[in-house]
């Protein structure tokens, strides 16, 4: 909760703080956003882009606002919910001033193309939300919303990622990593977890049977059962320095999870430092450890068995994800 100003001789807006060196923004769900050293033009532009306390009645901003938090925050997992506030700091300074009812298909697509130059991806979810932000204002008869101008308009062609480390790439960056990153990175290979959902491993899911483990982006519920290798990697986990006691398996030097996008920073950084040695010939994500794994399992025990130890809800999805990373294998003619 923001606190009650004792001064503010610089005339800073509601909820803007000089903390730990920096002005700083504090939303509405006490998330704190850095806006630069100085309050000058380019922390107020910053300001302007994430902050969105009172939007103007009848306009996209207050859209936006209304469908993530009346709406998302209850029926969209975690991740999608913070992944839309992420989404709306793009969407906010180009439509949020902007009428509900002005907004054109036209528009629409001008931001695909634009946005698109340098984040052709992201631009497809900005649009996705601002098309969902639409549909739930036709249903709740929001000011002026009669259609969708979202619905018919092109999203920007993507490509699903088809790198797929050999083992002996993971095996080379993991030589180069923390006992803890090493650590981590074993259990993925062993468990497939993604990575948001590996670091909310906590000791209670460690049953006498196997390990628990929930997904936050389709909320599949999957027991995986103990072998020796993977008892090895939870016992090599497990006796990592704990400087503070916590209920996660994994954690940092403060007793907390990981966040997914640190960890992965971390990961990246090895990777490069591998790619510059001339050890491997492209970089690969942390998350790519996970085809692997998939991959492997598909490979050893066929489809069915790749779906359940991914957690996916069809074979399609499996099939997909397998056939993008892998090379199909054929005979020549003679």
């Amino acid at each position: 909760m923001a606190r009650r100003r004792k001064s503010n001789p610089l005339g800073l807006p509601a909820r803007v703080y000089f903390k730990h060196g920096r002005f700083r923004f504090l939303d509405s769900g006490n998330r704190w956003h850095a806006l630069g050293k100085e309050w000058d033009v380019a922390a107020k532009r910053q300001w302007a882009m994430v902050s969105s306390i009172t939007p103007v009645a009848g306009t996209i901003g207050e859209l936006l606002n209304d469908y993530i938090e009346n709406f998302a925050k209850h029926r969209r997992s975690p991740r999608t919910y913070q992944d839309h506030h992420e989404e709306k700091k793009h969407l906010i300074p180009v439509f949020g001033s902007m009428k509900a009812s002005d907004l054109r298909p036209t528009h629409v697509a001008q931001y695909l193309m634009k946005r698109g130059r340098t984040a052709n991806t992201r631009a497809n979810r900005e649009a996705a939300l601002l098309s969902s932000a639409y549909s739930y204002g036709m249903r709740i008869g929001f000011a002026g919303v009669e259609f969708n101008p979202c619905h018919g308009v092109r999203r920007n062609e993507e490509h699903a990622r088809e790198r797929c480390p050999e083992r002996w790439e993971i095996e080379f960056v993991k030589g180069l990593a923390t006992e803890t990153i090493a650590a981590v990175a074993d259990l993925v290979q062993l468990i497939a977890d993604r990575g948001k959902d590996i670091f909310k491993i906590m000791l209670d899911d460690l049953t006498v049977e196997g390990i628990r483990v929930r997904q936050t982006k389709r909320g599949s519920k999957r027991l995986v059962e103990w072998s020796d290798e993977l008892r090895a990697s939870v016992e090599r986990i497990k006796a990592l320095k704990r400087p503070v006691k916590s209920l996660y398996l994994i954690t940092n030097e403060q007793g907390q999870p990981y966040t997914r996008k640190g960890f992965s920073s971390m990961w990246s950084k090895l990777v490069r430092k591998a790619v510059a040695l001339e050890m491997i010939s492209e970089p690969f994500t942390f998350h790519d450890i996970r085809a692997r794994a998939i991959t492997d399992k598909e490979e050893a025990e066929g489809l069915r068995a790749a779906r359940d130890f991914a957690g996916h809800k069809t074979t399609r999805q499996t099939e997909d994800y397998v056939r993008n990373r892998k090379f199909i294998r054929t005979k020549p003619t003679r």
